[in-house]
């Protein structure tokens, strides 16, 4: 899930959901334009979202989206049995962001930069012990 502001000649939010399939095909599901970010927006484009669904029993395993409270609040609500997981190129904009302006040295930057790399993968290994665990065989990032 992503939402983008003012990318279009209305100046609105598109807020998408790109659906990845078991067999590792991806569609377009939902697009929105909102006027807003706010938390009853969100909840509107999800409860449609999961209305889509044909059996009431059937929702997504895994969602991947990127940290906007409003957005996370609705996943949370909309879809209380589904991983949500953050979106790692928001991350690691994130952490760079933070981190670029307390490291002046290019040698230093570097190591931290691998040392972030490799504590995240480590986080996404346990995140996919947990799943399999839990009988989600299917995650694809």
């Amino acid at each position: 899930m992503d939402n983008k502001f003012k990318t279009n000649k209305y100046r609105l939010h598109l807020f998408e959901i790109v659906v990845v399939t078991s067999i590792k095909l991806t569609f377009l599901a939902v697009f929105v334009l909102f006027s807003s970010e706010c938390e009853k927006n969100f909840f509107w484009a999800l409860k449609r979202f999961r209305g889509l669904f044909v059996r009431a029993d059937v929702f997504p395993q895994v969602i991947v989206s990127y940290r906007d409270l409003s957005l996370t609040n609705a996943i949370n609500f909309i879809f209380p049995e589904t991983c949500n997981l953050l979106c790692r190129f928001h991350m690691n904009k994130n952490v760079k962001a933070k981190c670029k302006i307390l490291i002046d040295s290019r040698e230093a930057w570097d190591i931290i930069m691998d040392a972030w790399i490799v504590m995240y993968l480590r986080g996404v290994l346990n995140i996919l012990n947990v799943l399999v665990r839990h009988g989600c065989y299917f995650l694809n990032m």
